[in-house]
């Protein structure tokens, strides 16, 4: 009988996830090949720490600490979402179609546990009956909606929000673990679920920091689906322990994220160009904005950058106290509605609550449309539940109404799907994609930015330096540092045509905007080097070794200490380069000549050969191992390792090398008077014996 009974329930669930499942997969199915964007480089094509070459425990344990804030590199980041996006990078490397594969089978994720929670919602004491046994569809009917509509697009097609996607997929766990352990008669069960809860709590807050507010979401479970006026004294004390143990959880997981200072986070306005009121002012705005963009889902309301004006009082502009007061009328109806309509109070309440870390206080971005993806999951639920009442109430009666509604239903969903469908051919390339940006917000200095290194990538310098001096005078969320980007990309320009001199001017320009930038600060560095300049260069390395301590900049004293002819002093800042990254080529390989230099033959050698087994094709490793031996009279070992060299590389790109003073990070460090002679009178031994019958 039992086996009869729960048949037809696990065809419907099988039913209800296969729908699911097709749904998602036709409506992001273009996006397999849409490209890397914006967030997606500093935080995985250009993450050393995420780019896994083995699954060893270490290299495993190493993402956790995937910062894209090279300073930040000691502190656990986000460290479950950047795991996945480690292990795409092992099974893929820079092949997008893994990411996107992943990211939407999360979403797929996502909205099937929706729709087990929600069932489970329309189970609880406070719904169970008010359905008439059609918790089913209203769950299956509003999972669709929050799936195929746009406004989650960015949690899904940008790669690298797969860390907001996961944070709600396992917030949404956590919720559903939730609601079986409170309804769960077993003891085993109800241990099981609970444990769940929080390892899913955990799971989230390692996926992204909005997921604190988990406890308070349960908190509202509790209060909306649970609790009664008459609730028993044992259900109310259950309920307070609970209350209790939230903020306990939330109190202990925001003073582990600040460090114990609460207040770091006003740090960050010193970057921002609205100040902690303005943007409190002006997040209502953002908000209204966000509900247009779920009310009305055409493509042309979504983009990846929005141009907002900021409040800077109650008047200016003039929407800024209408869209408080709205957001004030919205939260009373969620409050008062709590005990007369509780899937509405639910979904409001709800949106609101998890609007709390990204659109109030933290000095984040004032707009982006992946802040909805989390908020919006229970939005839908009395918009299902109505259609289904009014489907009901005109079933029995034949009338047109019905078959209206049901059209009606159909047309939405398949619009959605439509919209999101057409919204999501933008995100093909990084040149549509700000092209959109740059055609719905003209006054951004972002799109003019990131266009204008389309153009330099296609060789077209002129253009992009127009578009980077119209960035200079455009508004930014960051505007010292969008100021001082453009300049050190215009100085990029002129160092890569060899123009040293006006670079070098253009990075003192943007270290005049913002200083300490550590991008400016580096490549001014690099065109002092590659100009001569050795003794300010070296002045500028050492501040940048002294800011932002690394295996790069350590190497970069070593190599100008060198070049200074000092190379005594430029072996313990290899040292230490190697240190930290044991397999990089090119600290060791510095390292290995400084030791030449210095006499150390053996020890040169030894690190040198190390190295060329390694990167057996590595010309300037083969040149500094040459070197080497012809500097410790070794004329053997530098006839061996010339017909080594002659083997991997043509004597062309020899010559090439030999004759150019080297590319950013790959400076050669060998000595061209002792080298060039030597690699000559090889390349003539080797005429000879071509052109000899």
């Amino acid at each position: 009988m039992n086996q009869h009974h729960h048949a037809p329930s696990f065809k419907r669930l099988v039913t209800a996830f296969g729908l699911l499942f097709v749904v998602v997969v036709l409506i992001y199915s273009s996006t397999f090949k849409a490209s890397w964007h914006m967030d997606d480089h500093p935080n995985i094509t250009r993450n050393e720490r995420l780019h896994l070459t083995d699954l060893s425990f270490h290299s495993i344990f190493g993402t956790f600490f995937a910062s894209p804030v090279p300073s930040n590199r000691h502190q656990i980041y986000r460290p479950v979402a950047c795991l996945t996006l480690a292990l795409n990078w092992y099974a893929g490397k820079t092949d997008v179609t893994g990411y996107h594969l992943i990211n939407i089978g999360i979403h797929y994720l996502t909205a099937s546990v929706l729709f087990l929670t929600i069932l489970s919602l329309l189970k609880t004491p406070n719904i169970r009956g008010k359905l008439n046994g059609s918790e089913g569809f209203v769950a299956l009917l509003a999972a669709v909606l929050w799936a195929v509509h746009p406004i989650q697009i960015q949690a899904v097609t940008y790669i690298v929000q797969r860390m907001a996607a996961m944070a709600a997929l396992f917030y949404l766990l956590g919720i559903y673990c939730y609601l079986r352990a409170r309804r769960s008669t077993s003891p085993y069960s109800r241990l099981f679920f609970w444990t769940a809860c929080v390892l899913s709590y955990f799971l989230a807050l390692g996926s992204k920091e909005n997921a604190a507010m988990l406890p308070l979401a349960v908190i509202l479970v509790e209060v909306i689906f649970f609790q009664t006026p008459d609730s028993p004294p044992a259900a109310k004390r259950i309920f307070w322990c609970a209350v209790g143990s939230a903020f306990f959880i939330m109190l202990t997981g925001t003073l582990f994220f600040m460090k114990g200072d609460i207040f770091a986070f006003m740090k960050g306005y010193g970057i921002r160009p609205f100040t902690l009121e303005q943007r409190l002012l002006t997040e209502p705005r953002v908000i209204f904005l966000y509900l247009s963009q779920i009310v009305y889902p055409v493509p042309a309301q979504y983009a990846l950058n929005h141009d907002i004006v900021i409040s800077t009082s109650w008047f200016k502009p003039w929407t800024t106290l209408p869209a408080l007061s709205g957001l004030i009328l919205i939260a009373g109806l969620g409050l008062f509605q709590i005990r007369k309509r509780p899937l509405l109070a639910f979904a409001i309440l709800f949106f609101f609550l998890n609007h709390l870390i990204e659109s109030t206080i933290f000095p984040l971005e004032l707009v982006f449309e992946h802040r909805n993806y989390l908020p919006t999951l229970f939005l839908f639920v009395p918009l299902a539940a109505g259609v289904k009442m009014q489907l009901d109430r005109f079933r029995g009666q034949r009338s047109p109404v019905y078959w209206g509604l049901v059209i009606l239903t159909m047309v939405v969903i398949m619009g959605l799907g439509v919209s999101t469908h057409v919204r999501n051919r933008a995100w093909k390339t990084e040149k549509s994609l700000w092209e959109d940006v740059l055609h719905k917000s003209p006054g951004l200095a972002s799109p003019y930015q990131v266009l204008a290194g389309h153009y330099k990538k296609i060789g077209d310098d002129e253009r992009a330096l127009a578009f980077y001096q119209k960035a200079l005078s455009l508004k930014s969320q960051r505007p010292k540092q969008s100021r001082a980007l453009a300049l050190n990309n215009m100085g990029n320009l002129y160092a890569d045509r060899g123009e040293y001199e006006r670079a070098i001017g253009l990075y003192r320009d943007a270290l005049k905007v913002y200083p300490g930038y550590e991008r400016s600060l580096h490549n001014l560095t690099l065109a002092l080097l590659k100009s001569g300049q050795l003794p300010e260069a070296r002045r500028y390395a050492g501040e940048l070794n002294s800011r932002f301590y690394n295996q790069t900049y350590l190497n970069l004293n070593g190599f100008i200490l060198i070049k200074l002819q000092k190379p005594a002093e430029a072996i313990p800042f290899l040292v230490q380069a190697v240190r930290l990254a044991p397999y990089e080529r090119n600290a060791a390989v510095n390292l290995g000549v400084a030791m030449t230099l210095t006499g150390q033959h053996d020890q040169a050698e030894k690190i040198l050969t190390t190295i060329q087994r390694k990167y057996p094709n590595d010309i300037v490793t083969l040149l500094c191992l040459i070197e080497t031996y012809l500097r410790s009279e070794n004329t053997q070992g530098a006839d061996n390792y010339s017909e080594k060299l002659f083997a991997v590389g043509s004597i062309i790109a020899i010559q090439d090398i030999l004759g150019r003073p080297g590319a950013p990070n790959r400076e050669v460090p060998f000595t061209n008077r002792i080298l060039a002679p030597y690699i000559s009178e090889k390349i003539k031994a080797r005429s000879k014996k071509i052109y000899l019958p």
